[in-house]
């Protein structure tokens, strides 16, 4: 079903609802929605907020074909003893090299760039010199 949330493009919610086991629930902001849209939305009209199996949503995730092949990798990679905990650490310390690795680039692109204009600054003045040179000997020509 689509989402508007903003870092996902589908949900999936199967079963809704809640039910109150601590003193936190008697602030919940998801009961008030549901009160406040019920009969309306997809929440239904009387106990809007009970927990509510949606067994015709079940089917949905197998029209999602990018669903099913995520799905089918992680039990393969489950099913193989691959831990996606301990992937994502090498991912995030591989990311921290990378990082690492940019901001080093970053200092020797900076260090070259000086020396580049070091070196146009010093043929600029290696050309005014040439130039005063050859305008002082042609002066001494002249006389």
């Amino acid at each position: 079903m689509p989402t508007k949330i903003e870092w996902a493009t589908e949900s999936w919610n199967v079963v809704t609802g809640c039910s109150k086991i601590s003193s936190g629930c008697q602030n919940c902001f998801a009961e008030r929605m549901s009160k406040r849209l019920a009969g309306r939305c997809g929440y239904p009209a009387e106990n809007p907020f009970a927990v509510t199996l949606h067994p015709e949503r079940l089917d949905e995730p197998l029209m999602n074909k990018q669903l099913i092949a995520a799905l089918l990798v992680a039990a393969a990679l489950s099913w193989a003893g691959y831990d996606m905990q301990d992937r994502q650490a090498e991912l995030e310390q591989r990311l921290i090299q990378v990082q690492q690795e940019r901001d080093q680039l970053a200092w020797q692109m900076a260090g070259l760039e000086a020396q580049i204009r070091e070196i146009q600054e010093s043929n600029e003045m290696t050309i005014a010199v040439t130039t005063d040179l050859d305008e002082r000997l042609a002066r001494a020509e002249r006389k």
